[in-house]
């Protein structure tokens, strides 16, 4: 029996160039002249020199950086996920949903609810119930060339 994967598109958030220079900043790259961070004239209860300080970062209260909507680039990624792993999905009101997995992992995908229920429910038919779907489609389309069931056209006018 093969494992049956879900395969969605994901969406992911990474700093951009500014995004990472001001993360750069913050892991104590910037020094003085004398090659000391900033961090280190604070624990010494010193203020640090203007050379030190130039640009520093803001810090949220747990100690990470705060990155502005600048800072940040949106990227596709692609997520797979083994339809065993699969938990449930909820819309967002970004038009992005969330995907949560039986291990606790969360992802933050494009596709609707609509389109990853409809999906799953596609994985998960059996190969009888394949069969009789395209079977059901087959006849449904012989029906409609012999004008058993009628699909209503769209009237095109000309003049």
């Amino acid at each position: 029996m093969s494992v049956k994967i879900l395969y969605l598109n994901g969406i992911s958030n990474i700093p951009n160039a500014s995004g990472e220079e001001k993360l750069a900043k913050a892991n104590g790259k910037k020094t003085d002249n004398e090659g000391l961070p900033p961090s280190w004239y604070r624990d010494q209860g010193l203020r640090p020199p203007v050379s030190a300080e130039e640009d520093e970062p803001e810090y949220d209260e747990e100690g990470r950086v705060i990155l502005d909507e600048s800072d940040i680039e949106e990227v596709n990624v692609d997520v797979a996920i083994p339809l065993k792993m699969f938990g449930g999905c909820e819309d967002l009101t970004s038009g992005a949903t969330l995907v949560y997995t039986t291990f606790g992992y969360v992802y933050t995908v494009e596709e609707t609810t609509e389109e990853i229920t409809s999906y799953v429910e596609y994985l998960s038919m059996t190969w009888w119930e394949h069969k009789k779907a395209d079977f059901n489609m087959f006849l449904r389309r012989i029906k409609i060339k012999l004008g058993i069931i009628k699909i209503p056209a769209k009237r095109i006018e000309t003049e």
